[in-house]
């Protein structure tokens, strides 16, 4: 399977690599009994993690077929930061290669697939329309991690900035840490007060610090945008369950803006 297509399939999960080659899929978590193998994959394949099992073992997808492998099999993608979009200041992961952390890196996959955290805000009042707009977020990512561009098809979609939804393959959109000052002209502003309300967009600055050993990805340059939908998960070319915040470190992408439309 191509980096393109994974990235394609990938908007309801979390996106990995498989470490080794002929690394086992499993048919069952296999937490009392010794799992049945259903398959295998190929070192560096890309799938997505949809959800944790208990125990060691994730679910996964991977082309039009699921199953189960072990956490410490995969390696995280940080799909955040993998980009080719020159207008938009953003580059490719320029350390991804073969020196990680596995511990580190099952760690950011965990946080990334725990259950949606409970305790929203009361949605602001255009939120249904975006929830209705979040494909155009989704389709962004066929050609890559391009969260400010993702961001501004949802807005246009849902008519909270002017003019028609562009093409995927436009120049339009943003860095994500400059999502603040661009829909400032358009009448958000930031309220601290709504970041937990449905509808809000969550604007996130580039790394204050980055770890030592941890591998530099262009969102600690650039930032990130995303938008909270009123069914708990963050919004941008991917739909993930956890705030960007937490997958990564607060110190990776410090949270800058709460923008929200009107009164």
């Amino acid at each position: 399977m191509s980096a393109t297509s994974a990235m394609a399939q990938c908007l309801d999960g979390y996106e990995a690599d498989v470490v080794a080659s002929k690394t086992a899929v499993y048919g069952s978590p296999g937490n009392n009994s010794t799992p049945f193998q259903v398959g295998t994959l190929t070192a560096n394949q890309h799938i997505c993690v949809n959800e944790n099992v208990e125990g060691n073992y994730v679910k996964i997808r991977y082309g039009n077929k699921t199953g189960y492998i072990q956490l410490s099999s995969l390696r995280s993608r940080r799909t955040e930061a993998v980009s080719t979009c020159s207008s938009c200041g953003q580059t490719n992961d320029e350390n991804d290669g073969p020196n990680f952390s596995v511990q580190r890196d099952a760690r950011e996959i965990r946080r990334a697939i725990q259950p949606v955290a409970t305790g929203l805000g009361e949605p602001l009042s255009y939120a249904d329309e975006i929830m209705k707009n979040t494909h155009l977020g989704a389709q962004v990512a066929v050609l890559g991690s391009w969260c400010g561009r993702a961001v501004s098809r949802m807005l246009r979609g849902a008519g909270l900035l002017p003019g028609p939804v562009p093409s995927i393959y436009s120049s339009g959109g943003f860095a994500g840490k400059d999502a603040k000052s661009y829909l400032s002209q358009y009448g958000f502003r930031d309220d601290r007060s709504a970041c937990n309300r449905p509808g809000v967009v969550l604007v996130f600055g580039g790394a204050v610090s980055v770890p030592k050993g941890a591998r530099r990805t262009s969102g600690d340059t650039w930032g990130h945008a995303e938008i909270l939908g009123t069914d708990g998960k963050y919004h941008h070319f991917i739909s993930s369950s956890s705030r960007i915040d937490k997958i990564m470190g607060e110190n990776r992408r410090p949270l800058i803006g709460c923008m929200v439309k009107g009164n």
